[in-house]
């Protein structure tokens, strides 16, 4: 394993066990400082800031993709130009998101839609409003990431994000511990937010060296990166529907209960899904370098073995949960909630077939070209969705869980061919280029 790829992985390794802790430490504590009820309310209304976090249009992956690619081809100037147009880019359009979060808000106010909540009015407007302009602040920190990255420096970025996101664990834990409501836990999460957001940028300015390169913001990159962008934006926006319009459709359909029984469960299958983000945090930075280096053959080892390993992994943890996870959850969430038999067994089959064609997504990533598989998976949320919702009227909470991993079916069966044909690859390549002791011809 190279050390840039070892000192990833083990610094990804620091960012998952943070990312741990959030979703896990955070969930008991909302249950008994804020109630079932209220909690589920919150997780309802978190849907409008995640829409929002989504709403970057790709300025900021576009751009960070093209810095890796030109800096690793010592083109500091394009590199350079490419940064300075996806910052000013990106600031422009987080003015703008700033105002049309607060517009929609008044929006939603005009249908009362804080109105039948649990939350009060004024709690549930500012704190949402918060919570939104947190999100769109850290668009400018993936545009940051792409120098780290460029200056193969991926791991001090992750120890550094993830140093400061523990801290901001600590912080509203300790808030929420104090019996503070949903309003102050929002000012503090922003407060936090904003200044962790300042030191991360701040020091990727201190470490770069292309500056020194006179370029300027051009309206032909500023295009690309639309165009680019874009394609990222979209093949963010599914998780964004699928997620948020699941939450959506159990809140309305089944109570906030079952909302909070969803997330809880989602959460504990994607504790093991975390490997293989990971593995996908420890290897892109490197297959976008050897991208722009043109080493393919590197690319093609990096992907075969990443695969692999994930895929085994999350074999091991599906038996692990299907032995020891409802006695965990149980534990988790203090005996509160009960997941039905049919919706736990849906979900374990789930691990195995996600970490396969979430691994193959870093080919579309590493090559810059997310418009390939981004209409399909636009299309295979909304068809998610309708079965989730068709299956949630006439089932319950089980057939709304056989809408929802169909997803992970759909995107299995399109993705994963797709990453092999890129690479110009078939399956029994990919078993050729780990070292096996038996050598697949």
């Amino acid at each position: 394993m190279d050390n840039a790829i070892f000192n990833n992985s083990i610094a990804a390794i620091f960012q998952k066990i943070v990312v741990f802790v959030n979703q896990f430490a955070l969930v008991p504590i909302f249950i008994s400082c804020w109630g079932i009820q209220v909690y589920g309310d919150w997780i309802a209304l978190t849907v409008i800031p995640t829409f929002f976090a989504y709403t970057n249009l790709g300025f900021g992956t576009a751009a960070a993709t093209k810095i890796i690619h030109n800096y690793a081809n010592k083109d500091y100037k394009t590199a350079n130009a490419y940064f300075k147009t996806g910052f000013f880019s990106i600031t422009a359009l987080v003015v703008l998101l700033l105002i049309l979060s607060y517009l929609l808000l008044e929006f939603l106010c005009f249908f009362k839609i804080f109105d039948n909540l649990t939350i009060p009015f004024d709690e549930a407007f500012w704190g949402v409003y918060l919570i939104i302009v947190s999100g769109i602040i850290g668009f400018f920190n993936v545009l940051f990431e792409g120098i780290y990255n460029a200056l193969r420096k991926t791991a001090l970025s992750i120890y550094l994000a993830s140093g400061l996101e523990l801290f901001r664990i600590i912080v509203l834990v300790i808030v929420l511990k104090n019996k503070a409501g949903v309003l102050v836990y929002a000012q503090v999460f922003f407060i936090v937010t904003f200044f962790s957001c300042l030191l991360y940028n701040l020091y990727a300015f201190y470490l770069v060296d292309f500056f020194g390169a006179k370029s300027k913001f051009d309206r032909v990159l500023f295009f690309q990166l639309l165009k680019k962008g874009t394609g990222y934006l979209t093949l963010s926006l599914w998780q964004v529907l699928l997620l948020q319009g699941a939450t959506l459709i159990l809140r309305f359909v089944l109570g906030p209960i079952s909302v909070v029984l969803f997330n809880t469960v989602r959460t504990l299958i994607n504790a093991g899904h975390q490997i293989n983000s990971i593995i996908v945090r420890a290897i892109l930075p490197e297959m976008k370098f050897n991208v722009g280096v043109g080493n393919v053959e590197k690319i093609k080892k990096t992907y075969s073995k990443s695969l692999l390993l994930g895929f085994l992994i999350s074999l091991f943890f599906a038996l692990f949960l299907l032995l020891c996870g409802k006695f965990i959850y149980s534990y988790w969430t203090n005996s509160e909630l009960k997941i039905p038999n049919l919706m736990w067994i849906l979900f374990l089959c789930s691990i195995p077939v996600k970490a396969i064609w979430w691994l193959s997504l870093t080919v579309f990533n590493a090559y810059d070209q997310p418009y390939i598989i981004s209409k399909f998976s636009l299309l295979n949320a909304s068809i998610t969705l309708l079965v989730a919702l068709l299956g949630a009227h006439l089932f319950g909470i089980g057939g709304f869980t056989i809408g929802y991993i169909l997803m992970d079916v759909l995107m299995l069966l399109i993705i994963f061919p797709k990453s092999l044909n890129m690479l110009q690859m078939n399956i029994i390549d990919v078993f050729s280029y780990v070292s096996l002791p038996y050598k697949f011809k």
